[in-house]
């Protein structure tokens, strides 16, 4: 089933370029973040890291509060 991506017909030509072959190249396997108000295509891996590091972290700072 395609799904209709209006907002592309506003973009320049090579932006929509850019954008499709981003998603074609992303596969299922990865995710959308955001960070600063930008939105950013990484892989499914990076965020499984990511939230790790972020649980490790609170994890020492709760260990400090203790402290």
């Amino acid at each position: 089933m395609a799904i209709a991506m209006e907002f592309l017909q506003t973009l320049p030509l090579e932006a929509q370029k850019k954008i499709m072959k981003e998603l074609s190249v992303a596969g299922e396997n990865s995710i959308h973040i955001e960070i600063d108000g930008k939105m950013f295509l990484i892989p499914e891996e990076v965020n499984d890291l990511i939230e790790s590091l972020s649980a490790e972290v609170q994890f020492l700072k709760d260990g400090l509060q203790k402290n």
